[in-house]
């Protein structure tokens, strides 16, 4: 599926039939996490406002969890402050830490693909 299958995969590469070709063109991406195509997931739904409801009750738990699992990786990647760069946050906002970023150093002397082999 190429074209219009990409409106339903939102331009991911995991049903393209070509899938294969991209990977290995764009190999420095993870392809779990390759896009060929901007496209936009703009359908709410009943069932979806329903779920978000429900989600909501569970926010505190949900943000308290990531913090703390933000903290831990924190605490530990502190000691590589010079060779990588690791989120900070500032005292007056609460961070919902959907994601950690980790930006490495052009002077650490490894890669991405290295960083995820010890990780």
């Amino acid at each position: 599926m190429n074209g219009l299958g990409d409106n339903l995969s939102h331009g991911w590469i995991r049903e393209r039939n070509d899938k294969n070709e991209l990977a290995k063109k764009y190999k420095h991406i993870d392809p779990r996490f390759l896009f060929v195509k901007k496209r936009y997931n703009l359908r709410p739904t009943e069932i979806q406002g329903a779920f978000g409801i429900q989600q909501l009750k569970k926010l505190e738990i949900f943000l308290r969890t990531r913090e703390e699992n933000a903290k831990f990786w924190i605490d530990n990647l502190n000691k590589y402050r010079s060779l990588i760069h690791i989120p900070k946050t500032e005292t007056n906002i609460r961070h919902a830490w959907f994601g950690f970023p980790i930006v490495i150093y052009e002077k650490a002397g490894f890669k991405h693909d290295d960083f995820i082999k010890i990780s």
